[in-house]
């Protein structure tokens, strides 16, 4: 992200108890104002570390905004408000110290402009959450005599708990960069699942990462049980759908199965299988789409085209399904022919 012009407008901080240790909830009545040679060092710790690439929006919780939604919407319309919808914020995390699921640490919260999303110059509001497990050491008087003073403090080299969220598509749950390095609640991730409430997005990153999980998932365990179909058969049409991801910038549903399965059976199959996988999955994969290059990298890792021969063999396959052939000798035992024309 481009820091050049962005403007830290306010910045609230809160520090956090652990309620379970009767600790208490230390809240500040004024905003911090930070020297001028501060800022810069508070606009990349509040900035750098998100990535830009995976967004989110708020999910709906029994059919309303939930109540960081509400808080963010709040904020948005009147920025003055950062402080007091901060402390509301600081007092929600408070509560979940509770259980072991979140330590002490302290809450962040600050209202940026002129932040550029998509050729747009918007605002945005960032939250972070920071544990206070970050021990610093100081050294002071090195001339007279030397003494060290030890400090727990915030690590401005990393985020654990973070998210910036950009004042668009509000009528869809606002846009939602995120960082979670939490432990897992009950109902997924501690920060973006039960505290914030986060729904992937359903842009070109989330559509490209759908329809790549159902291939996968259609050539490991529909394929099998449909058609007779061997081991190097799934593992070849896995590596042609990977290498159709990598080299094509739009998708289209009719064309990727013509090319990809070829058999018209098979390519129907697969569009019955997409159904029943929107429906399990509560997902709606749109037939065209532009793919998303850095979805593609990221799910591209779980298309290994992999033959695993009990525990003796692993046999990677990238290419000519036909330079290896499947057989068995006279005593029953299975076997792979691999043909091929030099060896490196």
């Amino acid at each position: 992200m481009n820091l050049t012009d962005v403007k830290i407008e306010a910045i609230a901080v809160h520090q956090v108890g652990d309620k379970s240790l009767k600790e208490p909830l230390v809240m500040s009545h004024v905003l911090l104002e930070p020297p001028v040679e501060q800022v810069v060092h508070l606009k990349s710790f509040f900035l750098d570390h998100f990535r830009g690439q995976e967004f989110y929006n708020f999910a709906l919780v029994d059919g309303s905004p939930s109540r960081i939604s509400y808080i963010t919407e709040s904020i948005f319309n009147d920025p003055e408000s950062l402080l007091s919808n901060s402390c509301e914020v600081a007092r929600l995390l408070y509560g979940l110290t509770e259980s072991d699921l979140l330590e002490n640490g302290l809450l962040y919260m600050c209202h940026i402009s002129n932040v550029i999303n998509q050729d747009e110059i918007i605002d945005a509001i960032g939250m972070y959450f920071c544990p206070l497990d970050d021990s610093f050491i100081t050294v002071n008087d090195l001339e007279s005599q030397p003494l060290l003073t030890f400090s727990s403090g915030t690590y401005l080299g990393k985020q654990d708990m973070a998210c910036l969220i950009y004042n668009t598509e509000r009528e869809l749950g606002y846009k939602v960069d995120v960082i979670d390095k939490s432990k897992k609640a009950r109902d997924g991730q501690l920060w973006k699942e039960h505290f914030l409430r986060l729904k992937p997005a359903e842009d070109d990153f989330f559509l490209t990462s759908q329809v790549m999980g159902l291939t996968k998932s259609f050539v490991e365990h529909q394929l099998p049980s449909e058609f007779e179909i061997e081991k190097k058969d799934q593992m070849e049409y896995l590596d042609r759908s990977i290498n159709y991801f990598k080299n094509q910038d739009h998708y289209s549903q009719q064309e990727f199965a013509d090319e990809i399965f070829a058999d018209s059976h098979i390519a129907q199959s697969f569009g019955q299988y997409k159904h029943q996988y929107e429906e399990d999955h509560d997902v709606q994969i749109q037939p065209e789409f532009d793919l998303n290059e850095y979805a593609v990298k990221k799910q591209a890792r779980i298309f290994k085209s992999v033959l695993k021969l009990d525990r003796n063999f692993h046999i990677y396959i990238h290419g000519d399904r036909s330079m290896i052939v499947k057989d068995t000798d006279e005593q029953g035992r299975k076997f792979y022919k691999l043909y091929y024309e030099k060896e490196s």
